[in-house]
């Protein structure tokens, strides 16, 4: 996992973009702020609701899930339709995980980058609901 993470965030680093930047209340003398804030404006991280992005903080397994789903256009519009498909197509497994990332798991099972096997593998037993 920590190999496909490295990965992930070395493509979502090579993201070269503009516009007005996503401030985090903890990021002001952090090295990575301008990634950061790169990634922030694409959509990619969104911080904490208290609107910290935590930097120093491990990444879960949902999180990464999550943030490889917004690289490969969860939320893009040309993906709707397929997004739409998989959240009908994958209810069923969806709702055995007690998680925040039912869309973006469905969109990565539809889309062949996980398996339901995946799953039950990488995420933890506290997202697995009881049958």
């Amino acid at each position: 996992m920590k190999k496909v993470l490295a990965t992930i965030l070395a493509l979502m680093m090579l993201f070269a973009l503009t516009g007005q930047a996503a401030m985090f209340t903890d990021m002001d003398a952090h090295w990575s702020k301008e990634y950061v804030e790169k990634l922030a404006e694409a959509g990619i991280v969104r911080g904490y609701e208290d609107g910290s992005f935590q930097p120093e903080k491990e990444v879960t397994n949902q999180e990464a899930f999550t943030l490889f789903a917004r690289v490969i256009g969860v939320n893009d519009p040309v993906n709707a339709q397929a997004v739409a498909d998989a959240q009908v197509l994958y209810a069923s497994v969806a709702e055995n995980y007690n998680t925040y990332a039912k869309k973006e798991l469905c969109f990565l099972l539809y889309r062949g980058v996980l398996t339901t096997e995946d799953l039950d593998d990488y995420l933890s037993e506290e997202t697995k609901q009881e049958p």
